[in-house]
């Protein structure tokens, strides 16, 4: 699965130099944006055109001024350490140009450079300018990354086979129990991620328990994890109501934290612990557990 990441950039020419100054990259492309006299990328030009583009708009002193994405492909898409590197990296910039083409307005400025992570895995950046051609700001909608996420991976769907030869296969995400790309790596280096130890302390008390009802008693008594009952919508659908579980504990460092059991926010977002954590869920685990 390609995994998209967003970043607001108050320093474009900082970014420009870091990523065309200080690392190498396999390919480029781009819109609305000129090479220097000689046909290559130079970090001073390019920081000039965008800012000449942002003097076009309402506010030129805007704090961001650019977007960061990055698209990284995983080693089933794209596995350069099988050789033919220029190839790979030349159809992963296709398919990220044609995506923004069709997804960005015809007036927006953007770069795209192609780069290889460790020798393993390819990824492409795209820095792309806040405001367009005609003086208009982009929308920040377009930025949301979940919404940005689904677009590429329908993207891919439809058109990988035809770029790479390859069949697309998305990863559906597990909403039963939410873990993020950073939890991941921090639990890598061993480091505590209070969320997971939450996660830890009620799945040990459900399987402790010899009665459900016993269950936020116990939690509370033995776990030091408070819980505090409400109702809340079923996934955003405000038509569908369910019971809730809001945690409380006080992490091993002694910081405190609060955390819905699961929530869809309003961009589809799902927050939380996971749907394995709710009320309902955790029932059904004692049950099937017990049975």
């Amino acid at each position: 699965m390609s995994i998209v990441k967003v970043t607001p950039i108050s320093n474009v020419d900082g970014l420009f130099n870091r990523l065309i100054n200080s690392t190498c990259f396999l390919k480029f492309n781009g819109s609305n944006i000129e090479t220097n006299y000689i046909g290559e990328l130079d970090a001073k030009y390019l920081t000039f055109q965008y800012q000449v583009m942002r003097e076009y708009a309402k506010n030129s002193k805007k704090k961001v001024q650019a977007h960061h994405l990055i698209f990284s492909f995983s080693q089933d898409e794209f596995d350069i350490k099988q050789g033919n590197l220029d190839k790979q990296a030349m159809q992963a910039l296709e398919l990220v140009d044609t995506f923004l083409k069709s997804y960005l307005p015809s007036d927006a400025q953007y770069l795209e450079l192609v780069r290889s992570e460790a020798e393993t895995r390819l990824y492409v950046s795209v820095v792309i300018n806040s405001v367009q051609l005609n003086g208009k700001v982009i929308d920040t909608n377009l930025y949301s990354v979940n919404t940005l996420r689904k677009s590429f991976d329908n993207y891919m769907t439809e058109n990988f086979k035809k770029a790479t030869g390859k069949k697309f296969v998305p990863v559906v995400p597990n909403k039963d129990n939410l873990v993020n790309s950073k939890t991941v790596q921090i639990d890598k280096r061993g480091g505590y991620v209070w969320k997971e130890d939450l996660k830890s302390r009620i799945l040990k008390t459900v399987n402790l328990i010899d009665n459900f009802a016993d269950f936020e008693k116990i939690l509370s008594k033995d776990f030091g994890v408070e819980v505090k009952r409400r109702l809340t919508t079923v996934d955003g659908n405000i038509d569908s109501l369910r019971c809730a579980f809001i945690y409380t504990f006080v992490d091993r460092q002694g910081d405190k934290h609060t955390v819905r059991d699961y929530i869809v926010s309003k961009n589809g977002t799902p927050r939380g612990l996971g749907r394995k954590f709710t009320p309902i869920e955790l029932e059904r685990i004692y049950s099937e557990g017990k049975s």
